[in-house]
């Protein structure tokens, strides 16, 4: 009986153990360069054809992808999702300041670029391939930020993105791309964002300021936004995959 009871005793310890490195495994943390630790989520494959990021829409978190991520690795990619600061798990600065993006002001909001940049950098310092960023509302217009500013190939697919939001201005961004960069715009029509302007509308404006031959334009019917989109639009997600492929 006493053996029985060792066995299972070290069993619930064993699995207490795992379940706590887990959670506070160091690797599921990088840092961006000013001292915010990311929390990330990596749904990997063996011998991908890339690797894809994901930045999220507010209010939501890395989870919010997550059976997106699923059928990007049934079509063998790779995906990096992280929780951006103020967000989620993502809530520590420097000197243990603690971060809500409900209290940030827009300059804080900008700063989320440096979440995209560290997330950018981990993937290549662990030698795997950046081949796209899907990004949602502010996450869309990060996406595109990134994409523009460090001149790189890469494709990004832009769920609900807005002219400016939180002074992340995208108009200005797609008149810059390059041939060499794709983007693949997504809007609904009901979807009234602030400023007067529908989802659809900035999505349809800002494919037509790109001049680039590797362009996309989806237009939904419906009121969602973001990741929602997925909810209602159920050929979304085969269209982006074929077209990232």
């Amino acid at each position: 009986m006493k053996r029985i009871f060792y066995v299972i005793f070290f069993v619930v310890i064993s699995v207490v153990i795992a379940v706590v490195i887990v959670k506070y495994n160091p690797n599921m943390f990088f840092t961006t360069k000013d001292n915010v630790k990311i929390a990330y989520k990596l749904y990997e494959v063996s011998q991908p054809k890339g690797y894809l990021l994901l930045a999220h829409m507010m209010p939501a978190t890395k989870e919010s992808w997550n059976d997106f991520a699923e059928v990007l690795n049934q079509e063998e990619f790779s995906v990096l999702a992280i929780d951006m600061r103020g967000h989620g798990e993502s809530v520590y600065a420097k000197e243990g300041r603690v971060l809500n993006y409900q209290k940030f002001s827009d300059k804080e909001h900008q700063e989320k670029i440096l979440d995209v940049e560290a997330s950018c950098d981990w993937l290549r310092n662990n030698d795997r391939e950046l081949v796209g960023i899907v990004g949602a509302s502010i996450g869309a217009n990060l996406a595109l930020q990134y994409q523009v500013n460090n001149n790189l190939p890469i494709k990004t697919v832009l769920l609900s993105p807005g002219f400016n939001y939180r002074g992340v201005e995208t108009k200005p961004l797609a008149l810059k791309l390059k041939d060499s960069q794709a983007v693949f715009y997504i809007g609904g029509k009901l979807d009234l964002c602030s400023g007067g302007f529908g989802a659809a509308q900035m999505a349809e404006e800002l494919f037509n300021l790109s001049k680039i031959s590797n362009k996309k334009l989806f237009i939904s019917e419906s009121d969602k936004h973001g990741t929602d989109l997925f909810k209602v639009e159920k050929e979304l997600v085969p269209k982006i995959i074929s077209w990232l492929e």
